[in-house]
């Protein structure tokens, strides 16, 4: 080491100088060389630079895992939805569900995986949904570079509901409009089954006539016959008289509404109240209650009176309203005449037919609306055919089904049907020769309608796919 005292270097003042200035400038590009600081600066930071690369590289392999498990969860939910769709148990579609997870590589309970199958759902909107079938899945991830910086694995958990697809079916429904029916003749073959004839006339245009017959002239209207109503015919029609209706031709036969009722027995019956005729008294009025006349009734005598109480009649042998009399059975009456008789045939032996119910006879009878025979004034029970007449100027005030299904009923001139009264007639064959103005207006008198009108709307099947809702 010189010394600068005798160095060359420093001997004059100028180079003195000149050597001091070398070493500041030397030492100034020391502190300003940074090239190996940059090395050791890059060897602190290598720990947190591989740290978080490894981090993110953990992140994005959970989210494809969780992208995975989401997707598995959806075919699992809808796989579930449309196997209970078409018939499967809740059991068997949870079985279904865990079974598609199991084919996309998440079989429960195994590496950290739960899957729970709901059906319904047990949070969102779908809770009280039956139709709503809910898969939630998690799974425990491994930790990879991302263990420099976290001590336990996260977990993901998906979620994914599906509703199951439903078929919904309405039945057919049938809503029955009430015929307007006032007559109904059930032979099927009868020439002139309904016949109105003489003066005749059913001008209530709300009346409808129906005949079963399938005879070409099942249906006669004619000498000054006239029918404001619309006919409905099994057969054909004779018109010689004035129709205003709609009148139809080969139409399908109606079903007779009481069809049901049968004949009487014994003891259906009972015992006889009494085995002779019911005739009048020398009083004004007479008063009977209801049961088996083995003996008929034949009450006759202008001015008289006989007044039956509510029940049944069950009347054998003759039933007869003589000439003038008056029959009151307004209560809720049904008179059954039982056996072969005929109206107001006084020998028992049919061989006057038209002579009936007595001229000018006033018969007042409000059938029953409730019971076997609701809706039922007279029930003509023989299976034999016979004729019952109604004889001319007859004022029939009468609430009910006059039903005769084998036997034929006549109404003789001028015996007149009032037409507040919501009378119905149904025989084998029938003839009018009066005025039969009948009301079609039948509502609470438990009198059955007629023609009933049909109508069937088809059902429906609305079917609704399975699908993702949630």
């Amino acid at each position: 080491m010189s010394d600068y005292r005798t160095d060359a270097r420093f001997r004059t003042p100028n180079a003195r100088a000149l050597t001091v200035r070398r070493m500041v400038a030397g030492l100034a590009r020391l502190i300003a060389d940074k090239s190996g600081v940059t090395l050791a600066t890059m060897a602190m930071m290598m720990p947190l630079l591989i740290g978080f690369s490894g981090l993110a590289l953990d992140v994005g392999v959970w989210q494809v895992n969780k992208r995975n498990l989401q997707g598995a969860a959806d075919q699992a939910a809808f796989s579930a939805a449309i196997a209970y769709s078409k018939g499967a148990s809740v059991a068997a579609s949870q079985t279904q569900a865990k079974a598609v997870m199991a084919e996309h590589g998440f079989v429960d309970g195994t590496s950290g995986l739960s899957i729970t199958v709901s059906n319904p759902a047990s949070s969102g909107n779908y809770m009280t949904n039956t139709r709503a079938w809910e898969v939630t899945a998690t799974n425990a991830q491994s930790l990879y570079f991302s263990g420099i910086f976290m001590s336990s694995a996260p977990s993901v958990a998906v979620r994914s509901v599906a509703l199951s697809g439903s078929t919904v079916t309405t039945p057919p429904t049938t809503e029955t409009q009430p015929g307007k029916g006032c007559v109904l003749t059930l032979d099927t073959t009868a020439s002139y089954a309904t016949e109105i004839t003489n003066n005749g006339s059913s001008s209530n245009v709300n009346c409808e006539i129906y005949t079963n017959s399938n005879s070409n002239s099942a249906l006669g209207c004619y000498n000054n016959c006239t029918v404001r109503g619309d006919t409905f015919t099994v057969g054909g029609l004779f018109n010689n008289g004035t129709m205003t209706g709609i009148n139809k031709t080969r139409q399908t036969a109606i079903a007779d509404p009481y069809a049901s009722l049968s004949t009487p027995t014994a003891a259906t019956m009972g015992s006889c109240v009494t085995s002779t005729a019911i005739r009048s008294l020398t009083t004004a009025s007479r008063t009977i209650g209801p049961g088996r006349y083995c003996g008929g009734i034949n009450f006759t005598g202008s001015g008289k009176t006989l007044v039956m109480t509510a029940g049944t009649y069950y009347v054998e042998s003759i039933f007869n309203v003589g000439t003038g009399a008056t029959l009151n059975a307004t209560a809720g009456v049904t008179i059954v005449i039982v056996g072969n008789y005929c109206l107001g045939d006084t020998n028992n032996t049919c061989q006057h037919p038209d002579e009936g119910i007595g001229n000018v006879a006033n018969i007042n009878i409000t059938a029953p609306t409730t019971g076997t025979y609701a809706g039922v004034a007279m029930h003509f029970s023989s299976t034999t055919y016979r004729q019952h007449a109604f004889a001319n100027n007859a004022y029939l005030h009468i609430q009910g089904v006059l039903y005769a299904p084998k036997q034929k009923l006549a109404f003789n001139n001028n015996s007149t049907f009032d037409n507040t009264k919501c009378t119905k007639v149904i025989s084998a064959k029938v003839t009018i020769n009066n005025n039969g103005n009948m009301s079609a207006s039948c509502d609470g008198t438990g009198v059955k309608s007629i023609g009933d009108k049909v109508t069937v709307t088809p059902g429906t099947t609305t079917t609704t796919n399975s699908s993702m809702v949630e």
